[in-house]
């Protein structure tokens, strides 16, 4: 790290040219976040995490540029001297210095998005991104890394006591880390996480959040290998030592991963790389190649071991944040202690003791205020979405953005709750939910299929309870429903109906002489002569064999004698052609009563069938009317 301002002259040539490549690789760092934060959130809400990972980059960057860095570095009255020099003077390494710094700032900002992802507003991150951007990040920075505070001495409290931090394990990570920890306490667990109605949270892109363990890599060599502002033979050692402590973390989490679960847990893999990145960020300079293997090795193990805690702890850390870089921004700054060569008289212990009263100030300094002010504000404008909104989604509810998935599944639970089957899936064509959609789609014509031979099926059985299979019109159980329901309505209203059973004469000798088939052709034939003269608001019926029934609504028996009449006469004089070498000829007798308030249903059957008896004894072709009287006979 540099002493002091005037040193940022001497970045020149080279130097140059190094920290901006430097800047350039830690902008993948960026799209590494974003991309191993995407892969490891639900497809839901990948968007919000994109804009709000972009949001806070911008703005973080933005703030720390024109206020952060005065804090941290500056004399902390030279804010006007300081902007009069980045618009008017544009010096070459003071603008790569405040370049650097800032995507540090930055990115300390990101990785917090990590621990609150799918419950957080954009605003309550943004909140985030502003406190920890010109207060919390400078504030500390200044003590580890910057000018005058408290002292006249180069640097403030921390470094004035000779606290090593390379490229920030501590000031960057651990920083994040803490705030990253306040902050899901803040807000709570995502629905569903932790309690009895715990549901699994699966990622929705393994594959997608592995390139970004990889851009994350790329770009660390740029966070480490740019930290000294200059190119120098220490650079190649600071980026040697990066790779062997990620290689070392991950094949220490594969490791434990196999044997704890006998199988490899990606998510834990690919976080044990991170610790172990984080952990030789502290020291990357001064390590050892093998200090390098042993910070990367025991960092490898955090992920899985403090997951577990924090689960038991119901703390809902969404990607694993607070293990990948304050757990080992922590362990990497103590390592540090523990191997940084001493000068003078200068003791080991007091080495370690300095490195932890560093760890433990950002601790107090950084979780205390974004804890504090994040739940003062967090009670007055609520930094957590809806209910509602972390249902359906962050995506929709925050951005109105929405995808073929999404639109599949609305449509899907529509038909769920209103049971619109028959309305087909449209989602966006030539997409892998468009395929699903068509497969569902098969499966829902195949039901409807089902479901309308299911209804046929039950409209015929239904029809075939109330009517007669031969002949097609109600039978007895359904004439005996219709005369109880008519009956109350004429016992309300004070009406009458006329009730005529009819019977075929002789049936049995049609049925002996040319056989059943041509007896059912007789009864249908009865039939169709019937229906002519049957209204709307009549009911016609087979009540068993060759007898039938013809109820009149509204109409006493001497109105309907004539109608009677007719109908006799006419199934009297048509004959039956039954093929072109048989022709018969039928009579019917008829008995008839009226349904009145003063009699029930099953007196005015007895009186009609007694009719008919009648009927049929005096001759047969003739119409009875109960009380003894005969209207027609023959």
């Amino acid at each position: 790290m540099i002493e002091s301002f005037a040193q940022l002259s001497e970045i020149q040539g080279s130097h140059l040219v190094w920290t901006l490549l430097c800047i350039c690789l830690l902008i993948f760092m960026q799209l590494g976040f974003s991309c191993y934060e995407v892969g490891l959130v639900r497809e839901k809400n990948n968007i919000h995490v994109v804009m709000k990972n972009c949001m806070g980059f911008c703005i973080s960057m933005l703030l720390f540029t024109f206020f952060g860095i005065v804090i941290m570095f500056g004399p902390l009255g030279s804010m006007g001297a300081y902007l009069h020099s980045i618009w008017f003077e544009n010096e070459p390494g003071e603008l790569v210095f405040i370049m650097f710094h800032s995507i540090l700032c930055a990115t300390t900002v990101t990785l917090i998005s990590g621990a609150v992802v799918e419950r957080m507003r954009v605003r309550g991150y943004l909140t985030i991104a502003i406190l920890t951007s010109v207060f919390i990040y400078p504030v500390f920075g200044r003590l580890a890394w910057g000018d005058k505070l408290f002292s006249d001495n180069p640097y403030a409290w921390l470094g004035a006591l000779n606290f090593y931090d390379f490229a920030g394990a501590t000031v960057v990570h651990s920083v994040g880390g803490w705030v990253a920890l306040a902050a899901s306490l803040v807000v709570g667990p995502r629905l569903g996480r932790f309690g009895t109605d715990r549901q699994p949270i699966r990622p929705s892109s393994l594959p997608m959040s592995s390139i970004g363990v990889f851009l994350l890599w790329i770009g660390w060599l740029g966070f480490n290998g740019g930290s000294q502002l200059f190119l120098t033979s220490t650079t190649p050692l600071i980026l040697f030592n990066t790779f062997l402590s990620g290689l070392a973390g991950v094949i220490s989490a594969m490791l434990l991963s196999y044997r704890r679960y006998q199988q490899t847990r990606v998510i834990h893999v690919m976080n044990g790389g991170l610790c172990g990145l984080v952990a030789t960020t502290g020291g990357a300079d001064i390590f050892m190649p093998w200090h390098a293997l042993v910070a990367g090795a025991i960092a490898g193990v955090f992920p899985s071991t403090f997951q577990s805690w924090f689960k038991k702890l119901e703390i809902d850390d969404g990607i694993g944040v607070i293990p990948v870089h304050l757990v080992s921004g922590i362990w990497g700054t103590l390592l540090v202690g523990m191997v940084i060569p001493l000068e003078g008289d200068a003791s080991r212990i007091n080495a370690i003791c300095i490195q932890c009263l560093g760890i433990f100030t950002a601790g107090v300094f950084a979780f205390g205020a974004a804890y504090s002010l994040l739940s003062l504000i967090n009670r007055y404008r609520p930094l957590r979405v809806p209910k509602s909104g972390e249902v359906i989604g962050l995506n929709v509810w925050a951005h109105g953005s929405s995808t073929a998935m999404l639109d599949l599944i609305n449509q899907m639970s529509a038909q769920a709750e209103l049971g619109m089957f028959n309305h087909r899936i449209v989602v966006e064509p030539h997409t892998q939910e468009h395929h699903i959609a068509t497969f569902y789609n098969s499966v829902l014509d195949k039901f409807n299929d089902l479901e309308r031979s299911r209804e046929q099926d039950l409209k015929k059985a239904v029809w075939l309870a109330e009517h007669d299979a031969l002949t097609g019109v109600r039978n007895r159980r359904s004439i005996t429903q219709l005369l109880t329901k008519e009956k109350q309505r004429i016992d309300r209203n004070d009406q009458v109906a006329t009730i005529a059973i009819m019977d075929i004469d002789h049936f049995k000798n049609i049925n002996d002489t040319h056989g059943h088939e041509v007896g059912d052709i007789a009864l249908k034939s009865f039939t169709d002569m019937i229906k002519p003269h049957v209204r709307n608001t009549d009911y016609f019926g087979r009540i068993g064999g060759e007898e039938f029934i013809l109820i009149i609504m509204e109409t006493p028996a001497e109105q309907v004698i004539e109608r009677l009449e007719m109908i006799k006469q006419q199934v009297e004089q048509t004959p039956i052609l039954i093929d072109e070498h048989i022709t018969i000829s039928i009579t019917i007798s008829i008995g008839v009563s009226e349904l009145k308030q003063t009699t029930s249903v099953e007196k005015v059957l007895r009186e009609a069938d007694k009719c008919l008896y009648k009927a049929k004894k005096n001759g047969r072709n003739q119409i009875k009317i109960h009380e003894e009287k005969i209207f027609a006979e023959h």
